[in-house]
C-alpha cells in the first residue's frame, strides 16, 4: 500500500485552484498528511522493523516516530515512556546493574541528533564530509558544549549565533571549536547525504556519529533503552512495531503517509475551510477525512481480524512485577 505525490497532485491542484507544479500543492499535501498521521494508527502509517543491537541503547532511524510494541525471540516486552523511571513506586533510573533486573522494558530516552554520542574527550573536533562536490558551499550549524563545559557561541556574518556554522568543503570541513557533546544540528538541504565524525586530535582517530539525509534540515531521532540488553555485548536482533514520522514531500516521487488519496483530499478541503474561518464546515470535512482513512485501514486489515492487546498485565498494585 503506497502512494506518491504524482498520484494525487492533480487532484489537490484542482481542489485549491492552482497548477500542479505550484509549491502550494506540496504545502497542502504535507499539512494534510501530517494532521492525518497524528490522528490514528492507520494502514500504511506503521511497520515492523528489526534491528541488531549491542548493549541497551537504540537510536531509531528518522522515519520512525513512535514505538508501539517490542519483541524478540524470548518474548514480548513493554514500551515505557520517559516518566517510567520517575514513578514513586518504580525502579528509579535504569542502567547497568539496575537495568537487567527489570525484564524486557523499552524505555523512551527522548530525542538526539546523532545515532552515536560523542566520546566526551576534551580534545575532539567535529568533521563533516559532503557526499558530492555539488554540496560544497552548503552550510551546517553544530551546537553543543566545548571542552570547558561552556555552551559554544560564535560569530557568523557579524552576528553571534548558537554553535558554529561550517561551510561544506572537500574532502571535509572541520570545526574550529572543540566539542565534548552535540545537542543541535541545523543544515541546508543537500543533493546527497552528509556524514558527521568526531575527530580526536590526540589519537588522530575518527568516530562516526551520524549520516544526514539530503532533505534533513533539522535532524532529530528517537532513542530508547532496552533494559535486558544493558550488560549484554552480544549482537542480538530486536523487532518493533512502530508508527512512522511525517517527512515533508518535496518531489513527485516522494511517498505519502498515510497512503489514502481520499482522506488527503478531504483534509485539504478541511484546511481550506479552516483558513477561511468556516470552522463548522472544516470540522465536518476533517471528520470525513478521518472516516475515509479509517475505512481504508479496515479494508486493509480485513473485517474478520480482531486485535487483542492486553495493557498493564505487568502491573501489580502500586508496584511492578514481570510476567515473562
Amino acid at each position: 500500500m503506497k502512494l506518491i505525490v504524482q498520484d494525487i497532485r492533480s487532484t489537490i491542484a484542482r481542489v485549491i485552484g492552482t497548477c500542479v507544479d505550484d509549491q502550494r500543492v506540496y504545502d497542502y499535501i504535507n499539512q494534510a498528511c501530517r494532521r492525518l498521521l497524528h490522528k490514528g494508527l492507520w494502514a500504511g502509517a506503521y511497520g515492523r522493523f528489526t534491528i541488531h543491537t549491542v548493549g541497551g541503547c537504540i537510536t531509531w532511524p528518522r522515519q520512525i516516530e513512535t514505538i508501539e510494541s517490542v519483541a524478540d525471540c524470548c518474548g514480548v516486552g513493554t514500551v515505557r515512556n520517559q516518566w517510567f523511571e520517575f514513578q514513586e513506586s518504580g525502579y528509579g533510573l535504569l542502567g547497568g546493574e539496575n537495568g537487567a533486573c527489570v525484564g524486557k522494558q523499552l524505555v523512551d530516552r527522548g530525542t538526539v541528533v546523532s545515532y552515536r554520542d560523542m566520546s566526551g574527550g576534551i580534545n575532539s573536533y567535529l568533521r563533516v564530509y559532503p557526499g558530492d562536490a555539488s554540496d560544497v558551499g552548503k552550510t551546517i550549524t553544530l551546537q553543543g558544549v566545548d571542552q570547558n563545559g561552556n555552551w559554544i557561541r560564535t560569530q557568523s556574518g557579524g552576528v553571534w549565533i548558537d554553535g558554529e556554522k561550517l561551510t561544506l568543503a572537500l574532502p571535509y570541513v572541520q570545526s574550529t571549536k572543540k566539542f565534548i557533546s552535540l545537542s543541535g544540528v541545523i543544515r541546508d538541504a543537500t543533493n546527497t547525504a552528509s556524514r558527521l565524525y568526531e575527530y580526536n586530535a590526540t589519537t588522530l582517530l575518527e568516530l562516526d556519529l551520524a549520516v544526514y539525509d539530503p532533505d534533513e534540515t533539522l535532524p532529530q531521532y528517537r532513542r530508547s533503552y532496552l533494559t535486558d540488553r544493558c550488560n549484554n555485548d552480544e549482537d542480538k536482533p530486536v523487532t518493533v512495531m512502530a508508527k512512522m514520522r511525517h517527512i515533508n514531500a518535496t518531489s513527485v516521487n516522494d511517498y505519502l503517509i498515510p497512503p489514502s488519496p481520499d482522506a488527503i483530499k478531504l483534509m485539504v478541503m478541511a484546511i481550506r475551510k479552516e483558513e477561511n474561518d468556516l470552522i463548522q464546515e472544516a470540522v465536518a470535512y476533517e471528520a470525513k477525512a478521518v472516516q475515509a482513512v479509517q475505512e481504508q485501514t479496515m479494508q486493509y486489515l480485513g473485517d474478520a481480524v480482531a486485535t487483542i492487546r492486553m495493557v498493564g498485565v505487568g502491573l501489580n498494585g502500586g508496584g511492578f512485577s514481570q510476567w515473562f
